[in-house]
């Protein structure tokens, strides 16, 4: 289940990108879409799970921290 989430997950991410020029998505969607058919193709069962949701959450929570990052900036420039 996390696997198809995470694929998900990625082309949304690219979506964003090549709409709002959000340069950071680009990476982590392609990542996020590349990364678990890798893993699916090397692990299984509650491995690939685990592997997938924790590398993908903690791959989001880094995005989402730098996006917040860029607004305090932003709003310290306005």
């Amino acid at each position: 289940m996390p696997t198809s989430i995470a694929i998900t997950i990625g082309p949304l991410l690219l979506w964003l990108d090549h709409r709002f020029d959000v340069p950071r998505y680009r990476p982590v969607g392609w990542t996020l879409i590349i990364g678990p058919i890798i893993l699916a193709a090397s692990t299984a069962g509650a491995t690939l799970a685990a592997i997938t949701g924790l590398g993908a959450g903690a791959l989001l929570l880094v995005t989402a921290i730098a996006g917040f990052h860029d607004l305090t900036e932003t709003a310290r420039r306005a």
